[in-house]
């Protein structure tokens, strides 16, 4: 009888011991999950003060930054890097940096944007690849393109012109000052600080 007993006390004492489990295995959910809904509040908090930020370039450094801090709680969003291969990025940054020479973050962005903008538009083509040839881009059929030094502000303005939204009003071509092949058949958007026109 006393055996009985003791084995009955074995069992409660187990049995509250699992109790105890799991109730602390439900408050560190409960707390983790406080946490979780803490951080993508300061997140989201954060990320509508930055877009008051109207330069392009420090409002990205600023986006770039804010990421990085919360990629334990927060969804990274999916990068150039992830979609396209190195030859790929590589040939981008030269036509970016080739049409762009004269130009700083945001001539640069510009352009980025219309390459872009004809992988959507899909009449250009459905993949960089398609989209990167000498009928398209002057630099790449006078060879430019093998001359220059890619700047750190080229990859930024490719990798915004990929994650961010366009800023050129759906532009799907340039040209220089000097020219006018566009203005033809193509509606005029703007001109920007080293004479490209945007058109659409």
């Amino acid at each position: 009888m006393l055996f009985f007993i003791e084995s009955i006390s074995t069992v409660n004492a187990s049995n509250d011991e699992i109790v105890v489990e799991i109730e602390t295995e439900s408050k560190e959910i409960v707390e983790e999950q406080n946490i979780y809904e803490i951080k993508q509040k300061e997140f989201l908090h954060k990320e509508k003060e930055i877009l008051s930020i109207q330069d392009h370039k420090e409002y990205y450094l600023e986006y770039k930054k804010l990421v990085e801090e919360y990629s334990e709680w927060v969804d990274r969003p999916t990068t150039i890097y992830e979609c396209y291969k190195k030859e790929e990025i590589d040939l981008l940054h030269k036509v970016v940096e080739a049409e762009a020479t004269a130009g700083g973050f945001n001539e640069k962005l510009n352009v980025a944007c219309v390459i872009f903008n004809r992988i959507k538009h899909k009449k250009f083509g459905e993949t960089l690849e398609d989209i990167l040839t000498k009928r398209q881009f002057s630099p790449l059929a006078d060879g430019r393109v093998y001359e220059v030094e890619i700047t750190e502000d080229t990859i930024l303005a490719c990798e915004y012109a990929f994650q961010m939204p366009d800023i050129t009003d759906g532009a799907i071509y340039f040209e220089s000052k000097d020219c006018n092949v566009h203005a033809a058949y193509a509606e005029f958007l703007f001109q920007d600080d080293i004479g490209h026109k945007f058109y659409k």
